[in-house]
């Protein structure tokens, strides 16, 4: 059996000038996710993240934490993934963690893919001493860019740039206009391709994931309630649900196997106290 554990990126930088960047605060909880991963024994066979600058900082984190650096993955690694939708395990059990609020992750437009993670060829003697994980880069992890979406609405909100809360009004508004086909000449990426990159990104990293292997998978809030609501046969409806309650660092585990897929549990954060736990 192998485990995949999906983590939404920490806190970003909403209402700055440059919203795809941790705060002081998302790093914090980057490390604090490693250094509880660590504590339950949990070293991952790889790391997989998004190309967005949050997804790839909260790895680096994440990393720190666990006392490991990041080393290239091996060629090869990635198999060709059956579908897991097809072999789904009727029988998944959710469970849910604590602290759940309705909130969602703005997202951003796809950048060009930053930089890899520092690996072991640094001169630091601590970090060249440290356990070093195969990383990759996969941008089927990436958000959908929520700025496209609200900037199709011809009626947006101004507070919504500074207020989160407006924002979200104004996101789920627009994200229903998204996920309508009618409008897909209005953007650049439609809701159907995303679904598609997140699925075949799921599907990948499940076919990489050997039995007595773990991958970690650093992503968002929509991505992560993407692959929790296709686990679950679920509908539109149950994917914004998912995807409005996603914590920055809320951990989603899934087990994989002869039997198919499990979804084992859902955006746990019990590792942040409760004045680290946000939703941007």
């Amino acid at each position: 059996m192998g485990v995949l554990y999906l983590v939404r990126h920490g806190q970003a930088s909403f209402g700055t000038d440059d919203y795809d960047r941790l705060s002081d605060t998302g790093h914090q909880q980057a490390r604090i996710t490693g250094a509880h991963l660590a504590s339950l024994g949990v070293r991952p066979t790889r790391i997989i993240h998004g190309s967005m600058l949050r997804q790839q900082q909260t790895a680096q984190g994440i990393l720190e934490g666990l006392g490991a650096v990041s080393a290239p993955e091996t060629p090869g690694a990635i198999g060709t993934a059956e579908s897991a939708l097809a072999q789904t395990d009727p029988g998944t059990v959710v469970r849910t963690g604590p602290g759940a609020t309705a909130h969602s992750d703005p997202g951003t437009t796809i950048p060009a893919e930053a930089p890899p993670l520092s690996t072991t060829t640094t001169d630091d003697t601590s970090r060249t001493n440290a356990t070093a994980i195969p990383t990759r880069l996969d941008s089927g992890w990436n958000e959908y860019s929520a700025w496209s979406i609200t900037g199709a609405l011809t009626d947006t909100d101004p507070r919504a740039a500074h207020d989160s809360r407006v924002f979200q009004d104004e996101l789920e508004r627009g994200i229903a206009r998204w996920a309508d086909s009618r409008n897909d000449g209005d953007y650049e990426e439609t809701h159907s391709a995303f679904t598609t990159r997140v699925d075949r990104a799921f599907d990948d990293a499940r076919a990489a994931t050997g039995s007595g292997e773990s991958t970690l998978i650093v992503s968002s809030a929509g991505s992560i309630g993407r692959t929790v609501s296709r686990l679950m046969g679920g509908d539109f409806d149950q994917w914004m649900a998912f995807t409005r309650v996603t914590i920055n660092t809320g951990i989603t585990k899934i087990v994989t196997g002869r039997g198919g897929v499990s979804l084992v549990s859902f955006n746990e954060h019990t590792h942040q106290q409760p004045e680290m736990v946000t939703y941007r």
